[in-house]
Protein backbone atom coordinates (compact mmCIF):
# COMPACT_ATOMS: atom_id res chain seq x y z
CA UNK A 1 0.00 0.00 0.00
CA UNK A 2 1.12 3.54 -0.67
CA UNK A 3 0.33 6.79 1.08
CA UNK A 4 0.37 9.94 -1.07
CA UNK A 5 0.77 13.24 0.80
CA UNK A 6 0.34 16.82 -0.36
CA UNK A 7 -0.56 20.30 0.87
CA UNK A 8 -3.72 21.74 -0.67
CA UNK A 9 -4.42 25.34 -1.69
CA UNK A 10 -5.51 26.17 1.87
CA UNK A 11 -2.24 24.94 3.39
CA UNK A 12 -3.83 21.78 4.77
CA UNK A 13 -1.86 18.54 4.66
CA UNK A 14 -3.85 15.81 2.93
CA UNK A 15 -3.20 12.14 2.30
CA UNK A 16 -4.59 9.42 0.10
CA UNK A 17 -4.07 5.67 0.46
CA UNK A 18 -3.76 3.54 -2.65
CA UNK A 19 -3.13 -0.15 -3.20
CA UNK A 20 -1.12 -0.18 -6.42
CA UNK A 21 1.77 1.72 -7.97
CA UNK A 22 -0.47 2.54 -10.93
CA UNK A 23 -3.10 4.13 -8.67
CA UNK A 24 -0.35 6.00 -6.76
CA UNK A 25 1.19 7.36 -9.96
CA UNK A 26 -2.22 8.43 -11.29
CA UNK A 27 -3.02 10.32 -8.06
CA UNK A 28 0.37 12.08 -8.12
CA UNK A 29 -0.16 13.02 -11.77
CA UNK A 30 -3.62 14.38 -10.94
CA UNK A 31 -2.24 16.49 -8.07
CA UNK A 32 0.68 17.82 -10.11
CA UNK A 33 -1.75 18.80 -12.88
CA UNK A 34 -3.47 20.98 -10.25
CA UNK A 35 -0.12 22.60 -9.45
CA UNK A 36 0.31 20.75 -6.15
CA UNK A 37 3.51 19.02 -5.05
CA UNK A 38 2.95 15.45 -3.86
CA UNK A 39 5.16 12.92 -2.15
CA UNK A 40 4.54 9.28 -1.33
CA UNK A 41 5.72 6.52 0.95
CA UNK A 42 5.24 2.78 1.00
CA UNK A 43 3.11 1.64 3.94
CA UNK A 44 3.53 -1.75 5.58
CA UNK A 45 0.22 -3.59 5.32
CA UNK A 46 1.28 -6.63 7.36
CA UNK A 47 -1.11 -6.50 10.31
CA UNK A 48 1.13 -8.70 12.46
CA UNK A 49 3.88 -6.05 12.52
CA UNK A 50 1.67 -2.97 12.67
Amino acid sequence: MYNVNWVNELGQTKDYECMTEMERDAKIEELEAQGLEASWEEVNTDATTA
